[in-house]
């Protein structure tokens, strides 16, 4: 059964694959070998959950899988990249960007993390923001508004995540292009999040304890009403 099973594990990848991939040598295929399953299992998801809740306003929390998958003969092991995240428990595989529904938890998206050559050929990268400087669009933003579109995110939806997604500009596409609330953890991508001013405002109102002390400010960016909270822990 053991010999069995690692034989699946080999053959299973193949038996959805297109064709051409088929006659590529080890190292050589495209992530395209993977999305049809990846696709067919979402679009029957997103199907039952249509059926279930129509065009009901839904939440939405975003957050990332790693696969663990270790080479042993080969630099990716046949697989078209690999990805390596120290901070991970499984530091080594193939990471996905997730997106479930918050009130059933089911899986109603998920998107292979490519090589650095194929991401910033998806929809969205590298268009031009609504942000005051005009900056374009990256990863983090571009993934969230391929989620909004592949769950068919009504207006007036909410869509979560951590500091890998998070940023005034994911919040703002996502408003202006989608019609959709959003609330996200801000911690390096702080361009338009005043960090240093709460930081002060909260010095200031508590010099000699911030432990558990929070302040809050409100703006209008492009149309587009932003609240910015800094909590000290």
């Amino acid at each position: 059964p053991k010999i069995t099973f690692k034989v699946f594990k080999i053959v299973a990848p193949f038996l959805w694959a297109p064709a051409d991939e088929r006659k590529k040598g080890m190292d050589s295929h495209s992530w395209d070998m993977v999305y049809n399953l990846f696709d067919a299992i979402l679009e029957k998801r997103l199907q039952l959950f249509s059926n279930e809740f129509g065009e009901r306003r839904l939440c939405h929390m975003l957050d990332e899988s790693m696969y663990e998958y270790r080479p042993q003969h080969t630099k990716t092991g046949g697989l078209p990249n690999i990805t390596h995240e120290p901070r991970k428990p499984k530091d080594l595989g193939t990471e996905t960007k997730n997106g479930a529904e918050c009130s059933t938890g089911v899986l109603l998206f998920s998107e292979v993390q490519e090589g650095k050559d194929e991401m910033p050929l998806k929809k969205y990268f590298g268009d031009v923001s609504a942000m005051p400087e005009h900056k374009t669009i990256g990863s983090s933003t571009a993934v969230v508004l391929r989620y909004a579109d592949a769950v068919k995110a009504a207006p007036g939806s909410w869509i979560g995540g951590d500091s890998w997604f998070g940023s005034v500009m994911t919040s703002l596409e996502l408003m202006l292009r989608k019609g959709v609330f959003s609330t996200f953890i801000i911690k390096t991508a702080t361009t338009g999040f005043p960090k240093q001013e709460l930081g002060k405002l909260i010095h200031h109102r508590h010099p000699k304890r911030k432990a558990g002390k929070h302040a809050v400010m409100t703006a209008t960016v492009t149309g587009v009403c932003c609240r910015c909270v800094q909590l000290v822990f």
